[in-house]
């Protein structure tokens, strides 16, 4: 009974690797799907249940504890793949906006900078 258990934790850590990879690849496709609660932290990282890529919840500890026997990178690969995946929904339900910057608004600041100059060395 045991040993149907670790295979089902081993299955589920694995399936777990790949739908992290997924959610990275392309967050688009998971944006409805994913809770960003999940991917917040560890724990609730462990918590992760998901039918479609057979994903049970299991311990944090049992999580990390057998990463490193089905994970060239162990645990920490799971972190690192948590935070990227978390960063991707993240950034793809709240984007960025980049501003770009008048080049005028650099010269007019500069020219209020050198007059400012001026008028200390006239002092």
């Amino acid at each position: 009974m045991s040993e149907q258990k670790i295979s089902k934790n081993d299955r589920s850590i694995l399936n777990l690797h790949r739908y992290l990879i997924d959610i990275i690849k392309d967050p688009k496709s998971f944006n409805e799907i994913v809770d960003l609660s999940s991917l917040k932290s560890q724990t609730n990282l462990s918590k992760i249940e998901n039918s479609d890529y057979e994903i049970l919840p299991t311990s944090l500890n049992t999580l990390k504890r057998r990463s490193p026997d089905l994970l060239p990178g162990g645990f920490i690969e799971l972190e690192k793949l948590r935070l990227q995946a978390y960063e991707k929904i993240s950034n793809f339900r709240n984007p960025v906006k980049v501003k770009t910057k008048d080049p005028n608004d650099s010269i007019k600041q500069l020219e209020l900078e050198v007059e400012n100059l001026k008028k200390s060395q006239v002092l």
